[in-house]
């Protein structure tokens, strides 16, 4: 649970950083210069947000002696290829997206429709998982969206 809770705030606190550069940046720069630019801003944050994701990664692989692990990880084609595409949906697209959601639109407005996660989640994961769908599933999904949406 404590994960859970350090994983929501890491993300709400990077968005609504995020949305503060943005802004600052999107007022800095011209539009005038290159107008199609503004649409790439979110993809470029989303960039510098893996790169010191993945450099404090890293350290801690080395820290903590599992440089090792990583080197066997990679050769496992099965579980890269899985990962790639799990690249591809969460920090490329999802990140991206996100952040050009707070570029567009206020924070609270944005992160309560990302909040809709637990209820898009209910039918793949029954499909994948074969995990039961269950009402009690369905109203606690209902009550954490609108949870986030009383915060905006």
């Amino acid at each position: 649970m404590l994960f859970g809770i350090g994983a929501g705030m890491g993300q709400g606190i990077g968005l609504v950083l995020s949305k503060i550069g943005l802004d600052a940046y999107t007022a800095a720069i011209p539009v005038q210069i290159l107008p199609e630019f503004e649409n790439y801003l979110p993809f470029s944050a989303n960039l510098i947000r893996c790169i010191a994701g993945f450099g404090c990664f890293a350290l801690w692989l080395l820290i903590s002696n599992n440089a090792g692990k990583l080197k066997t990880s990679v050769r496992d084609r099965q579980g890269m290829l899985m990962l790639g595409i799990a690249v591809i949906f969460g920090p490329f697209l999802g990140v991206g997206f996100s952040l050009m959601a707070v570029q567009y639109c206020p924070a609270g407005i944005a992160s309560t429709l990302m909040a809709l996660t637990p209820i898009i989640i209910i039918l793949p994961s029954h499909w994948f998982f074969h995990d039961p769908i269950t009402l009690k599933g369905v109203i606690g999904a209902g009550i954490s969206v609108a949870g986030v949406a009383l915060f905006f």
